[in-house]
């Protein structure tokens, strides 16, 4: 286990109570081990979890506490534990997540170092694919299955085969994995990372993991460079950004994220979502969440230097950054601010400077992106979870233009709206509107920019994505559906569905064709995106 071996920063260690020394029960090592896939480490929480620290839970009795961990909390993804840990067990962390506040911990480059592992020799490898039918590589889809404790078994990556619809493949990990990202140079591997910060490096040809390492304690966020050398690794705890060697998961250099307030003290940060681009000689952008800053990371520069670049507009106190995308050629990033600011941040990535935002309604939610070529021109959209003016009219869709410009909100409906998909083959954006009685898919036309079709999905509908050609999506039907379903993109039937434990992220292989944004032209593997026009229309 990691766990015992981690640093606890900044403060002396904190002794068990009475009652849990006497049952020699470790109920840090516990969390790690069965909470942290959600609760991040440390307890500090994440978008969809909760903080497990006395701040947020002392004023409640630890019977109360132990009853919501035995029974989970309908409603949400906190599933049962009771048959999973035994009562003392409960009794523990119940005491633990009551009476401490958040850990403050650390993870060091020789932490990293130490962690990494050769599961295959690489020698051995297959020279093509050999899963079913030999379909091609650049047609998989992979599902992230979290499990519904998200940790092994039931957690794993599920591939799939997006011409004929069939399992592939499916790769074991020992946490919830989160985001996967393709080479985008060499079509037989991939990279996944669980939001306990391991990175897995997948063999797609013989579907397999061939190297892993941990690169901090929690935190999914990570990128891969254009030109297939670097990883960068973001994460939450520590607050840290890690840059790997991509061929051997080698941990090479290790940044706090860290700045100064408007009064000049040092305060620190946490990594969240970290974006590669070909231009400026392949450069990261990770955003600062809490800061205000978008550091730009150039692996190819010796030292590896890193400039900060503040997305601070005026009035404005505090920052929640967190998903971003890229223009199709890849110079504007487009960043959500999530609350109380709720706008969307361009960032010029090649004069390294902030260009201002763009209006949303509540909460936005870029995720992995989509653009359309339209008869109205380049149109890029990000889905936000209530309405522009009292976020309370429900979810809808932000619509921007090239040039950075507000064009139109596209109401949708529904309790919570977290991705979109589209495809240049295809006649319809495709956005997951989550309802208390089940979720949606809604299709929405590119041209008129309306819904024209609501699908009934069911469970806590999530994560829709287009196959490579545009002919089906791929959909989860949520952690209470645990079904992974897929439509016809035109007659909005379904034609398959396959059981999957809590269903996450879907990411097709063709995301590297087409630049890394959903709905981009298809271009070939290797293709110099720093060599597209790069004015804005």
């Amino acid at each position: 286990m990691r766990f015992p071996g981690f640093v606890l920063a900044g403060v002396a260690a904190v002794s068990l109570s009475p009652v849990l020394a006497q049952e020699a029960i470790d109920a840090r090592q516990l969390y790690a081990d069965n909470c942290a896939g959600c609760h991040q480490g440390g307890r500090v929480g994440a978008l969809l979890f909760p903080p497990l620290t006395k701040e947020r839970l002392g004023a409640l009795s630890n019977n109360s506490v132990s009853a919501m961990i035995m029974t989970g909390i309908p409603g949400t993804l906190m599933p049962p534990w009771v048959g999973k840990l035994s009562a003392d067990e409960i009794t523990a962390l119940a005491t633990l997540i009551r009476t401490n506040s958040a850990d403050q911990l650390d993870w060091t480059l020789e932490q990293a170092k130490n962690s990494l592992k050769v599961l295959v020799d690489e020698k051995s490898l297959p020279a093509a694919p050999t899963y079913k039918d030999k379909a091609d590589v650049m047609d998989l889809m992979a599902v992230m299955q979290r499990g519904r404790h998200a940790q092994e078994p039931e957690s794993r990556v599920v591939f799939y085969d997006g011409a004929t619809n069939t399992r592939v493949g499916e790769i074991p990990v020992r946490r919830a994995p989160h985001i996967l990202r393709y080479h985008p140079t060499n079509p037989r591997w991939a990279y996944v990372k669980t939001d306990t910060a391991e990175i897995y490096k997948i063999d797609l040809y013989s579907m397999q993991a061939v190297r892993s390492i941990e690169t901090a304690l929690s935190g999914p966020f990570f990128d891969l460079s254009w030109d297939g050398k670097w990883i960068a690794a973001g994460s939450i705890v520590p607050g840290k950004i890690m840059i790997l060697d991509a061929d051997t998961l080698e941990p090479v250099k290790q940044i706090k994220v860290a700045s100064k307030d408007a009064e000049g003290k040092d305060v620190e940060g946490f990594a969240s979502t970290v974006r590669a681009s070909s231009v400026g000689g392949n450069v990261f952008a990770v955003a600062a969440r809490t800061l205000g800053e978008v550091w730009v990371v150039e692996p190819n520069k010796p030292g590896t230097p890193v400039t900060q670049i503040s997305v601070k507009d005026p009035g404005e106190t505090s920052w929640y950054l967190y998903d971003s995308y890229t223009s199709q050629n890849q110079r504007y990033m487009y960043l959500t601010d999530m609350l109380p600011n709720n706008k969307i941040k361009v960032i010029d990535l090649v004069e390294k400077k902030y260009l201002g935002s763009i209006p949303s309604g509540c909460i936005p939610h870029v995720g992995s992106g989509s653009v359309l070529e339209t008869k109205r021109g380049t149109l890029y959209f990000s889905p936000h979870q209530g309405s522009p003016k009292d976020c309370s009219g429900g979810s809808g869709i932000t619509v921007w233009n090239e040039k950075g410009e507000f064009v139109k909100d596209i109401p949708i409906g529904g309790t919570t709206t977290m991705q979109m998909a589209s495809n240049p083959n295809a006649p319809y954006l495709v956005v997951d509107a989550r309802q208390k009685d089940g979720g949606e898919l809604k299709f929405i036309d590119k041209e008129t920019l309306e819904v024209v079709k609501t699908v009934k999905v069911g469970g806590t509908t999530g994560y829709p994505e287009y196959t490579r050609d545009g002919r089906y999506v791929y959909v989860a039907a949520g952690y209470m559906g645990d079904h992974l379903r897929i439509y016809d993109a035109r007659t909005f039937e379904m034609v398959a569905e396959d059981r999957v434990i809590a269903p996450g992220g879907t990411f097709a292989h063709a995301r590297v064709l087409w630049g890394g944004v959903k709905g981009a032209p298809e271009r070939p593997l290797g293709t110099a995106f720093d060599k597209l026009p790069q004015t804005r229309k």
